[in-house]
């Protein structure tokens, strides 16, 4: 390498971020689960108070963004929402006190695309604006400032 020469750091190119959207995906994925296996009577006592298809609907509002984020279209968003949905909400015959619930899972599914339709938003805005993901080039910007 000539001395004259910029050694650069790669930075990560669309796959490369589209797994980390993919992981982060999956580490929601989990946390969802692991609090679908708190069994029924030790949940807390505040959330009695709460519309139960609301906590659903905003939970999975996260994993529907997540989703669009690492697929990046909405169909496909929510279908991966709705399957993660589907298996919660199975899993939880497993765990005393917890019973599956259809309402549960449509709830799941309406927070997902909400999610998802959320991602999609702030993305058209984010390329409106030109803001930009953190180590994405600014096509607009002048070489050499």
């Amino acid at each position: 390498m000539s001395p004259t020469s910029k050694q650069t750091t790669p930075t990560p190119g669309i796959s490369g971020r589209r797994s980390l959207r993919w992981i982060a995906f999956f580490l929601y994925a989990l946390l969802l689960l692991s609090l679908s296996s708190i069994p029924g009577p030790k949940l807390p006592q505040e959330l009695n108070h709460v519309n139960d298809k609301l906590l659903h609907a905003t939970a999975y509002s996260g994993a529907g963004l997540l989703a669009r984020r690492a697929v990046g279209s909405t169909p496909w968003a929510v279908a991966a929402v709705a399957l993660l949905g589907a298996i919660d909400e199975n899993y939880q015959r497993l765990i005393p006190g917890r019973t599956p619930d259809p309402r549960d899972w449509a709830a799941d599914v309406a927070g997902g695309f909400l999610g998802s339709l959320l991602a999609g938003l702030l993305e058209r805005w984010r390329k409106q604006k030109g803001c930009l993901l953190p180590g994405a080039a600014n096509p607009n910007a002048t070489p050499g400032k």
